[in-house]
């Protein structure tokens, strides 16, 4: 059985149907993957399609209108730092809560290719998260603790990979100190 029969749409090829949800908003095709185990298992598969997130968000960069916001507690009602999804809908701004506390010590955020990453400093893990489906992943520490000053994280379209790079250094920067730079790759 086609696919496009088993979602109802019995002559329309996939990449039609592909098309049609590029320019549906997230919330929409949240609300469709809970409809049934087809339209989940392909909106599942589509969202860690990177050329699917990067069509998506270039639809979506041309209709504006997606915020992630992160709520410091010092400056809001809410205890710790949350990620939220925020869709505005005729001047209201509706917010999802995504189901990860962040907690106090995250440092900062990064995004490419609609996936965030930050890092918690008390924990000293970086974080990869999905806003769509509201997933986050853990990556593995990376056993060298030297002093870092900075990071970025991005997605390789010769490797097709996500990236987390650290710069730092050691001590006073010299001759024998230079900088240094790792790569977590394989994201």
């Amino acid at each position: 059985m086609q696919l496009g029969k088993k979602l109802g749409f019995e002559g329309l090829p996939y990449d039609i149907v592909v098309e049609i949800l590029v320019k549906l908003s997230v919330k929409c095709l949240m609300r469709l993957r809970c409809t049934s185990k087809v339209w989940y298992k392909l909106l599942t598969t589509l969202w860690t399609d990177p050329g699917f997130m990067e069509s998506h968000l270039s639809h979506a960069t041309k209709n504006p209108g997606y915020l992630v916001a992160i709520y410091d507690r010092y400056y809001s009602r809410i205890n710790k730092n949350h990620i939220y999804y925020a869709e505005e809908v005729a001047c209201n701004l509706e917010a999802t809560r995504i189901h990860k506390e962040l907690g106090n010590e995250v440092e900062r955020l990064a995004s490419s290719g609609g996936l965030m990453a930050y890092y918690n400093t008390m924990e000293r893990y970086f974080y990869i998260c999905n806003p769509v489906i509201g997933e986050h992943i853990r990556v593995p520490p990376y056993t060298n603790y030297k002093h870092y000053y900075s990071w970025g994280f991005g997605y390789s379209w010769s490797t097709k990979e996500y990236k987390i790079v650290k710069f730092g250094y050691e001590g006073v920067i010299s001759q024998f100190n230079p900088l240094w730079c790792d790569v977590y790759i394989g994201l």
